[in-house]
């Protein structure tokens, strides 16, 4: 409870502290998992295109991984993430492979206030807007805590919920209060303060830069309508239903 209070009294500190900033920019880099049964383990799998499938896409993963990054732009209301476009890159199939995998896959927008996020990505060969629901409110901020760009971060752990429902293992998150915007990268967002650090099944994403601005910046929704989730996963569940 101690570490509760305080984590308050340092929000409501830096949040005079940091009036003057409107806006800011984090930039991501991934670091993903050491071996191929940390990205999957395919030991009761029995097909052997399947796991070749796994291993072509953990070996795409770690070719690319140390050149991409998620551009997280913000500012006290909005924020949309992105990943850079990466002209040089000879096999566009291979890069979309190693986005998908460490889900630097397009735009992520969140709405801080309605609590909800809009992803524009590419994938069966299909543009999608879907939006995200999210349950934010299951995060169990602890004691624990580090340094991180000479920022006080705090250790919270939640399991992942869309609607209510828990879809993913714990992830682990670092938050620092003394820069007071709920923003971190890819679907993660939500706590008192803003996201440094993730770990999450075997991948880590660490911030590299951050720069905060004194004017706020427009950041815009996406144009299309979007659809809800559970409409995306029927339309998933469809198509691979259709190649069985």
């Amino acid at each position: 409870m101690r570490h509760l209070i305080l984590i308050i009294l340092v929000t409501i500190l830096t949040q005079t502290a940091f009036a003057q900033y409107q806006s800011g920019k984090v930039v991501y880099k991934v670091i993903p998992p050491k071996t191929v049964m940390e990205f999957k383990d395919t030991t009761n799998i029995k097909n052997k295109y399947t796991k070749n499938a796994f291993v072509t896409t953990y070996n795409r993963l770690k070719s690319h991984a140390p050149n991409m990054q998620l551009v997280l732009e913000f500012n006290t209301k909005n924020a949309l993430a992105k990943m850079p476009s990466m002209m040089k890159v000879d096999n566009r199939a291979s890069l979309q492979t190693a986005m998908i995998a460490t889900k630097f896959h397009r735009e992520y927008y969140t709405e801080i206030e309605s609590n909800y996020q809009i992803h524009e990505f590419e994938i069966a060969g299909r543009e999608w807007t879907v939006r995200y629901d999210r349950d934010i409110s299951s995060w169990e901020i602890t004691n624990e805590t580090k340094e991180i760009h000479g920022y006080t971060c705090y250790k919270a752990i939640t399991p992942i919920k869309i609607n209510g429902e828990e879809i993913d293992d714990n992830l682990e998150a670092w938050f620092t209060p003394e820069i007071p915007f709920r923003y971190g990268p890819m679907e993660i967002y939500g706590l008192p303060g803003l996201i440094l650090e993730v770990r999450q099944k075997n991948f880590i994403y660490y911030a590299t830069e951050i720069e905060l601005y004194k004017k706020n910046n427009n950041i815009k929704k996406p144009k299309r309508k979007p659809i809800l989730h559970t409409e995306y996963h029927a339309e998933m569940k469809k198509m691979r239903d259709a190649f069985k």
